[in-house]
């Protein structure tokens, strides 16, 4: 037990300068703990039947009308989704880019029967910090059945974003922002926007990493770099001729395939861009 003996009363400004700048401090510090969790606020779509449903229109799809901050929380799955249900999560909120801090899509799908579809579509979404908490985005649907999910959205990326995918995603907006993106989990992400003015730095430490998904027109990761590690992988699986213009590095156990499918594929690569392993080349017909 520790006493704590005062023989003279202070006020603030009597107090030592070393013990004022340390009171200051301790309360700034306090006030940034406190204030960002005050604050966040996680939106929940809940919607399980088919159809388009705007962000704005708060009954029936979504716990509340979402709010444009860098404190704030989407998630799209409060539910399970039958069979063949289609479901469009339209962001029509105005003043884009929509500010948000994480994005979760855990929808349940059937045990049997023709997959669900989640397609998230409309404004522009911009990830960013929210204050020392770096932005997520998580895609987990379950069920023996998985959701087919789909973002047709354009993507600012402010800050370094986080993506876990233990299931798999795919991603047709364009790229854009300062920020870099690294992938975990066993899911494959497929991309299929063409952002070749993106130069963010991309990691892959498991599953797939993909651009296409035996589609046509041009696609583009932009000229950053993609580093992979641990199991990761990169794919690129076009009908259509294809320029890849990133420098691909790094250890893993997991592959680098390209896979150009049927007659006038080609997929154009630097091979001195390739660093740390060998990769696969293969004719899809």
């Amino acid at each position: 037990m520790i006493f704590l003996v005062i023989n003279q009363k202070r006020t603030a400004s009597e107090l030592p300068g070393k013990i004022q700048s340390a009171m200051r401090c301790a309360c700034v510090a306090l006030l940034l703990a406190l204030v960002p969790a005050a604050l966040a606020t996680t939106y929940t779509f809940n919607q399980t039947a088919s159809g388009t449903y705007n962000w704005s229109a708060a009954s029936g799809s979504i716990s509340s009308v979402p709010v444009s901050a860098s404190t704030n929380t989407l998630t799209f799955g409060n539910g399970s989704l039958a069979a063949s249900v289609a479901v469009v999560a339209y962001n029509d909120i105005s003043n884009p880019p929509f500010l948000l801090n994480g994005l979760n899509v855990t929808y349940a799908g059937p045990t049997s029967g023709t997959a669900p579809t989640l397609t998230i579509q409309g404004n522009q979404l911009a990830f960013t910090n929210n204050g020392a908490t770096a932005p997520t985005i998580v895609f987990n649907t379950t069920g023996t059945v998985k959701p087919s999910v789909t973002i047709t959205n354009n993507i600012q990326l402010q800050n370094d974003v986080a993506v876990t995918a233990t299931t798999d995603c795919f991603i047709t907006g364009l790229l854009s922002g300062p920020g870099g993106l690294t992938k975990s989990g066993a899911g494959t992400i497929r991309f299929d926007g063409n952002s070749t003015s993106y130069a963010g730095a991309i990691g892959v430490s498991a599953g797939t990493l993909q651009i296409g998904n035996a589609t046509s027109g041009s696609a583009s990761l932009g000229t950053g770099t993609i580093t992979l590690s641990g199991s990761g992988s990169f794919t690129i699986r076009k009908t259509s001729s294809e320029t890849v213009s990133n420098t691909i590095t790094g250890t893993t156990t997991g592959t680098v395939s390209f896979q150009p499918i049927g007659n006038g594929a080609n997929i154009v690569y630097t091979l001195n861009k390739v660093t740390g392993f060998t990769f696969l080349v293969q004719s899809m017909s």
